[in-house]
């Protein structure tokens, strides 16, 4: 059966349909330019939004200039959720994220998504709840939809979504990104598409390295079950810098389980703040309640301050308490009817947990009645973009450009960027749309395709497609994650990190897949990406060779940590590929300081 290749232009080419892709799309078609959107699934549910959301992290006016927090206090939280203190970060890309954060996000009330009840404490019938920064910077909405609404949204504006369509290399010519080779996971086909400007949206993380949370069923837990790394391959494949990939696995972290699904939903914050808490089996306090304070409070800020620094030593003992034998419960005993109202509607809207509160509702299940267990999860994570390590990724400039032209990364693909949560998503892909359109204008024709890596591509493709002999990807993608989990745990060697690049190796070079149709075909390139991730990700930890932060290294025996001992700052590094061999990279980092100024600029961190 023959392989047909549909060969596509346009201005914009979009790789990924999730948040940071969809408003990056909707950006660029304001812009009067053509819109391709490549989604591998399909984007009316895709992507770690794809169950919903039910908060956005942002500078807030209406709160936060009322009861004295800046700008500059955010910017400077913002900036050590990416290890910016450190120096593994770009501060100018942070500061850019607070002062447009909030016009950004409240513009998707146009496309119906609301932000406003009338029972809310904020002006304008907001509400906000602690998450990532010591005070409420998190914007309650209803956004179990919301990647529908900006689905319908890219229709509208005449963006073209080619769903299915899984992105498997960039095309180049000479020094610049053209384009993206596609395959279907429906048909057997092949799409070529030439673009001006080319811009990665995709997941940024790569949960699929972990051996599986909640017993064995990835799909209920809250982000996307599908997430492999495929931003990170493409661009150090077309030769784009990644960095900091050494900070992207960390040892295991409390989850919650129950009627099996496997979430945590940041409690006690984020959808369960403030009333949720962590008990032990004898009903001791292990993480306090949070209390809301007023806004018209005159030390508000302080007082969040100190209750979110109390929850941060708190959550330091948990894994500890658990393995002394001590079994942990969400527990909602405390909340009050309007708190468990507005948790209830925060569940309703939150990644998948709006599906475990229809099965609540469902078998009359009372939050207040109920303790939800919690489990760690003994095996190696891949650390979330949004939580303290989302450091690692594209390195990109303030105007999301990376440093191969006309290739440009938006929302969880960029890297020293600091907190790649469902706010950064919108906020990154507004302003990647607006560049990469902005750039497509000044290019007068559309580039040629390289023939050549169409030619190869097809030829790596039929030699799965169809092929009956070779292994499984599901048996493939276990071996991956059994040498990540056995390899990957910290701290981190010379002889772990080179048994694992062995191994990694040797499937990459080795392994045949059989794929019997065009969906078994896509699985598979996929799995060959997840290799090369964990090749690229254990290539950056044997390159760092002292402790950093997150980061922990043994050499001869001993940990080593250059920063700190000699108070200079770590190099970041940088890989990418040159003719197929990776290339290091080192910069100066740069540390964000926090400004004198405001009821924060005093506080410890």
């Amino acid at each position: 059966m023959s392989t047909k290749i549909e060969r596509l232009r346009t201005d914009v080419l979009i790789v990924g349909g999730g948040i940071a892709g969809s408003m990056a799309a909707i950006r660029a078609k304001e812009e009067g330019v053509d819109v391709i959107v490549l989604e591998k699934a399909n984007t009316w549910r895709s992507g770690n939004a794809g169950g919903g959301v039910d908060h956005l992290q942002s500078y807030i006016p209406a709160l936060h200039e009322r009861v004295g927090y800046t700008k500059n206090d955010m910017k400077y939280e913002e900036g050590r959720n990416g290890l910016m203190h450190l120096g593994l970060g770009r501060p100018q890309i942070t500061d850019r994220f607070v002062e447009t954060s909030a016009e950004r996000i409240l513009a998707l009330e146009k496309y119906g998504i609301n932000f406003r009840h009338d029972n809310n404490p904020i002006p304008g019938g907001f509400r906000a709840a602690v998450q990532f920064h010591s005070v409420p910077t998190s914007f309650h909405m209803d956004g179990r939809d919301i990647k529908v609404k900006l689905t319908e949204a890219m229709i509208a504006s005449g963006v073209n979504i080619i769903n299915r369509a899984q992105v498997v290399e960039l095309l180049k010519n000479g020094d610049k990104v053209t384009g993206a080779i596609a395959i279907s996971s429906r048909e057997n086909k092949i799409y070529a598409v030439s673009a001006k400007t080319t811009i990665l949206t995709t997941s940024g993380g790569f949960h699929r390295l972990e051996q599986r949370r909640n017993n064995n069923n990835r799909h209920n837990e809250n982000v996307s079950a599908s997430n492999y790394g495929a931003g990170t391959v493409l661009a150090i494949n077309a030769g784009a810098e990644v960095i900091n990939l050494e900070f992207s696995l960390i040892s295991g972290s409390p989850i919650t389980v129950y009627l099996n699904y496997g979430w945590m939903g940041g409690a006690p914050s984020g959808t369960w703040w403030p009333a949720g808490r962590l008990i032990d089996d004898a009903g001791n306090v292990v993480l306090d309640r949070q209390e809301e304070f007023s806004l018209d409070d005159p030390d508000y800020v302080q007082k969040y301050e100190a209750q979110t620094k109390k929850l941060k030593k708190q959550r330091a003992s948990l894994a500890k308490y658990i393995n002394e034998g001590r079994q942990l419960y969400l527990d909602m005993s405390e909340a009050s009817d309007d708190e468990l109202f507005k948790i209830r509607r925060g569940l309703t809207h939150e990644g998948k947990l709006w599906l475990l509160s229809q099965h609540l509702n469902d078998w009359g299940i009372d939050l207040k009645k109920v303790r939800v267990p919690v489990k760690l999860y003994e095996g190696v994570s891949v650390a979330e973009k949004s939580h303290t390590v989302g450091v690692f990724g594209v390195l990109v400039n303030e105007k999301l450009e990376s440093t191969v032209e006309n290739l440009y990364a938006a929302g969880s693909e960029m890297g020293g960027a600091g907190c790649i949560a469902a706010g950064a998503a919108v906020v990154y892909g507004f302003e990647g749309g607006l560049q990469a359109a902005h750039k497509a204008k000044t290019i007068a024709d559309f580039p040629d395709v390289n023939e050549t890596q169409v030619q190869d591509l097809l030829k790596k493709y039929r030699a799965i497609y169809g092929n009956r002999a070779g292994s499984g990807w599901k048996e493939v993608e276990f071996h991956v994650q059994g040498i990540v989990n056995v390899f990957g745990r910290p701290p981190f060697t010379d002889r772990k990190t080179a048994d694992a690049l062995y191994l990694l190796n040797q499937l990459k070079d080795k392994v045949a897949f059989r794929a019997e149709d065009a969906y078994e075909t896509a699985k598979s390139f996929e799995v060959i990406t997840l290799i090369e991730t964990a090749i690229a990700v254990f290539t950056a930890i044997n390159e760092r060779k002292e402790s950093v932060g997150p980061f922990q290294r043994i050499s001869n025996g001993t940990e080593k940590s250059d920063f700190g001992q000699e108070k200079s700052l770590p190099e970041i590094i940088g890989l990418y590929k040159e003719n197929g061999q990776y290339v290091f990279n080192r910069h100066q980092g740069e540390i964000k300081e926090r400004a004198q100024e405001g009821p924060c600029a005093n506080a410890g961190a």
